[in-house]
């Protein structure tokens, strides 16, 4: 063999070995860990956004309570006590990373789980839909209310908002797309339900301006990914805000 060819050889095996090192280094980075980091709360509810612009958050309580909702592309493996699901969709039902013996919501109705009442509400996933293709979710934890709408695609119906009543925390989803709600109708599914902390996801985060434009309110970005949230907190506020959990 000559020299050169042998030459050839050694370069593609040295290549193949960076190539193997690249791939081993960017998958153990981006793998999602294998810990439980430290997370609670004294009072009130903790509130913390997953990566990626999905709608998968976890509620921690003072009980140590812990409920995920729509579980996509976490970074932590969780043991969990309540799980939601707003509907079907795989972006929606990643519970990989979830352990424990929890229990699993993906209908509409009335719950009560670990002393947390949980109310399913009819909803649709796109404008249009005429059956119930999305859940949306509202959270009774310790007298703080919270909506979580899922993937919904239109403002509920006078029937349904009648029913949620009014929320704490709202998070929801908007774009520029026909099919699902603007920050327009966003803003007018905030006021009408008196939200007091707006959550952007799942939408087009180009537009939480307009939506706190539209709403005449401030807009915050907490890098960090999370919020604590306690009754106390949300009586002194003058007037409602939309917070950005930007991680």
């Amino acid at each position: 063999m000559s020299a050169a060819r042998v030459g050839t050889i050694v370069k593609y095996c040295m290549l193949a070995v960076l190539l193997g090192i690249f791939v081993y280094f960017v998958f153990t980075l981006n793998r999602p860990g294998s810990y439980t980091p430290s997370y609670s709360v004294a009072q009130g509810v903790g509130i913390l956004k997953y990566p990626q612009n999905q709608t998968a958050f976890k509620f921690v309580t003072p009980e140590n309570v812990t409920i995920i909702t729509d579980p996509f592309f976490m970074n932590e493996k969780i043991p969990a006590d309540i799980v939601t699901e707003s509907h079907q969709h795989l972006d929606h039902t990643d519970t990989s990373q979830i352990t424990g013996d929890y229990t699993l919501l993906k209908k509409s109705g009335a719950f009560d789980v670990a002393g947390i009442h949980i109310v399913g509400y009819p909803g649709i996933h796109d404008k249009g839909d005429t059956t119930e293709t999305n859940i949306i979710f509202v959270f009774n934890i310790d007298g703080i209310r919270i909506a979580q709408f899922g993937s919904q695609g239109a403002i509920p119906d006078d029937a349904t908002l009648a029913k949620i009543g009014s929320v704490d925390v709202l998070i929801i989803q908007f774009m520029d797309f026909y099919t699902k709600m603007s920050p327009s109708e966003a803003a007018t599914v905030a006021t009408d339900l008196h939200a007091k902390i707006i959550i952007p996801a799942h939408g087009d985060p180009t537009m939480n301006d307009d939506l706190a434009e539209l709403l005449g309110v401030k807009m915050d970005i907490e890098a960090s990914g999370q919020i604590n949230v306690t009754r106390d907190a949300l009586d002194k506020m003058e007037t409602p805000e939309v917070i950005v959990l930007d991680n």
